[in-house]
């Protein structure tokens, strides 16, 4: 039966197989702190956030790491702006993209969480905010910045998918978002991107071209070798600058 079973089942099965270097192992929260809630419509349980849903400890020291961990990263250039991702649907990259933008912002720094899913966009409901004015807006309608963004926390500003595209990909390449990922770069201390999966769009690759960096979020019990294999190829192959990985939903 352990043959057959082809799910990465531990925190050292996905280090083996990714050989990223691992930037954080993100505590199970499922006995402690708010149960994750749905939406009608939305396939995965909303995003619980520190502090407010899930306790500070042990999962707010996790993600303290975590974000000191990416600032130890590169000695040269300071890491600015982020794109977090996962190889398939279902590992919390959400969860991570926003937990990691609250404890950067806890450390005093501006930050700017941008929902660049706008595919399955769910950032909005985390921050119960309405997502006609956002993201898709901004580089169609050329929508001021200013009128898009919210700030939700003291030094977290949150950029809402807005109205969903026909063609995601097409907005994501473009010249309108080179640019806007330079300007919010000027504008705040750090940029986190919450991408679509790998697995079937080229999104998150196309952000990534854009931005500092790669944050893979990996989940034990939820991806198979396959979809890894598959995912640590197409980073190599699309010339990806993976800055490591985070192993989720981890039962320490």
């Amino acid at each position: 039966l352990d043959l057959i079973d082809r799910s990465i089942k531990t925190v050292k099965e996905a280090k083996e197989l990714f050989k990223y270097p691992l930037l954080g192992i993100i505590p199970s929260v499922s006995s402690s702190g708010k149960k994750s809630y749905s939406v009608k419509g939305i396939e995965q349980p909303i995003p619980r956030v520190i502090g407010r849903d899930i306790p500070l400890f042990p999962v707010g020291e996790a993600y303290q790491m975590l974000q000191a961990n990416l600032k130890f990263l590169s000695s040269d250039k300071e890491i600015q702006t982020i794109v977090v991702t996962s190889s398939v649907s279902r590992e919390g990259k959400s969860e991570v993209a926003s937990n990691l933008a609250v404890a950067i912002a806890q450390v005093g720094r501006r930050v700017l969480l941008v929902d660049a899913d706008m595919r399955h966009p769910v950032q909005h409901h985390v921050w119960n905010m309405t997502t006609g004015l956002g993201l898709s807006n901004v580089i169609v309608d050329h929508v001021s910045i200013e009128r898009a963004i919210e700030q939700v926390m003291p030094n977290l500003y949150v950029l809402p998918s807005g109205v969903l595209p026909p063609n995601p990909l097409a907005l994501l390449d473009s010249k309108r978002m080179a640019g806007l990922v330079t300007s919010f770069a000027e504008e705040f201390d750090f940029v986190i991107f919450d991408t679509p999966s790998l697995s079937g769009t080229a999104d998150a690759a196309v952000l990534g071209k854009l931005a500092d960096g790669i944050l893979l979020v990996v989940r034990p019990g939820v991806i198979h070798s396959a979809s890894a294999i598959a995912a640590k190829e197409f980073l190599a192959q699309s010339g990806q600058n993976v800055l490591g990985m985070v192993i989720n939903g981890v039962n320490v």
